[in-house]
């Protein structure tokens, strides 16, 4: 005979059950992902980069040109396995056969240069600047009544706007 289930007692709580929350739920929360996990090194004051080295010369190229050095087991304040690397021929690397090496700067010199850039970048596109640039390449391509035409009819402006990828994305 086939025993029937018993009432649970009255004193027993009710379970309920924790709210299932999705990656998508999560990636909404943080829609721009965690990133890559902090790097710990014993010495602050760097400003680390991992290179993707499988492309030829990339590793000369980060070290000799940009001025890149590649991390050193020493150099991290723990061990490379607990942080996600490995290391091979002495250098901190992760992925596919170590192709990935991580790289290090001081990074009152990292700050220095991407201000820099910043300098360089916003000069060559201010709207003078630009506008220098049409009426030179204008009197070169056609004539200097065109690009004179131009600088008197012409106004460039300093604003930026996203720029649609679809045809969907446009306005009508």
């Amino acid at each position: 005979m086939a025993k029937t289930p018993s009432a649970a007692p009255a004193d027993t709580p009710k379970v309920t059950p924790l709210p299932r929350v999705t990656i998508l739920e999560r990636r909404l929360q943080n829609p721009f992902g965690d990133g890559s996990p902090t790097v710990r090194l014993k010495e602050p004051g760097w400003a680390l980069h991992i290179f993707d080295t499988s492309r030829p010369g990339r590793f000369h190229y980060a070290k000799r040109e940009k001025g890149w050095e590649p991390v050193v087991p020493e150099d991290l304040d723990g061990a490379p396995e607990d942080q996600g690397f490995d290391v091979l021929d002495g250098k901190v690397v992760r992925g596919e056969r170590g192709k990935e090496v991580l790289m290090k700067m001081p990074q009152r010199m990292y700050d220095a240069i991407a201000m820099r850039k910043a300098e360089v970048t916003n000069a060559r596109n201010s709207p003078r600047q630009l506008k220098a640039d049409v009426m030179e390449r204008t009197a070169a391509q056609y004539s200097d009544q065109a690009a004179d035409y131009l600088n008197r009819n012409v106004t460039i402006k300093d604003t930026r706007e996203p720029v649609p990828l679809d045809e969907s994305d446009r306005p009508a």
